[in-house]
């Protein structure tokens, strides 16, 4: 779900339903003569308007596809009226439908994974993850935003994340306070990090705008966390690609750290 929901992928079952969508319009817009169209419809009224009959066959579940998006109501009038929008009109209105329903289901599902409270915080909806955009105009910059995406899926071996799936303790090993080892933990709280942090954070606070400055220091640790994670929730702006570069510096660095402390 994660890989594909950050690169705008949709799931392979709702690509193959709108392709199945499509190939049908397709399909009656060719002319009245032509001999696909016209067994095709004649399957059509077989299967929607004849309900006692035996409904299989790859026409009938491509209606069934219509249906479970809804849209059958759209098919129906194009049947019994014969007024069939252009395949562009039907596509832009097939793939909003798709796209709406994909979302929900999206994020329905992945609140049933604990591991994932970041990710559902920072990504919303499917489509191309702000960090790759950026890391396809600066693929040297690929390795280190990695650590922001392990952390986003809760795969950053930190210990709160390593007890989700072995029972370990979650508390932090490198600080005295008795708190569990976040990733927001380690790049914002751990006494032991500090002067990394200091030295890091500041190389952030010095290249930012003075007002998304002001707006971090309102937010606490987690908040700054799903500030980065999120990659500013705002769409890839080219003018801040040093921040980018920066934020990604500060994270794989601050990572770096932390694993030199515990070696």
């Amino acid at each position: 779900i994660t890989p594909t929901a950050t690169l705008g992928w949709r799931s392979l079952e709702c690509h193959l339903d709108l392709t199945r969508m499509i190939f049908l319009w397709r399909v009656l817009l060719l002319p009245m003569n032509n001999t696909y169209k016209q067994m095709t419809l004649i399957r059509l009224c077989y299967h929607m308007y004849e309900p006692d009959n035996v409904h299989l066959g790859p026409v009938f579940e491509i209606i069934k596809t219509f249906e479970k998006y809804s849209m059958v109501q759209i098919l129906d009038y194009a049947m019994k009226t014969g007024d069939v929008m252009s395949v562009n009109a039907f596509k832009k209105i097939a793939k909003e439908t798709v796209d709406s329903i994909e979302c929900s289901r999206f994020r329905i599902t992945c609140l049933l994974y604990k591991s994932l409270p970041l990710f559902n915080a920072c990504i919303t909806k499917i489509g191309m993850w702000q960090w790759w955009v950026f890391c396809n105009k600066y693929p040297e910059y690929t390795f280190k935003v990695r650590f922001i995406y392990r952390i986003l899926v809760s795969k950053s071996c930190l210990s709160s994340d390593v007890y989700m799936y072995s029972g370990m303790s979650p508390v932090c090993g490198l600080c005295t306070d008795n708190v569990s080892e976040t990733a927001y933990h380690m790049l914002f709280d751990c006494k032991t990090l500090i002067r990394s942090r200091v030295d890091l954070w500041s190389k952030v606070e010095h290249i930012v705008p003075a007002a998304m400055v002001q707006e971090l220091d309102k937010m606490n640790s987690r908040q700054k966390m799903e500030f980065i994670a999120s990659a500013f929730r705002c769409d890839y702006i080219e003018e801040w690609s040093d921040i980018y570069m920066t934020i990604a510096n500060f994270v794989y660095f601050m990572y770096k750290e932390r694993q030199c402390f515990n070696e």
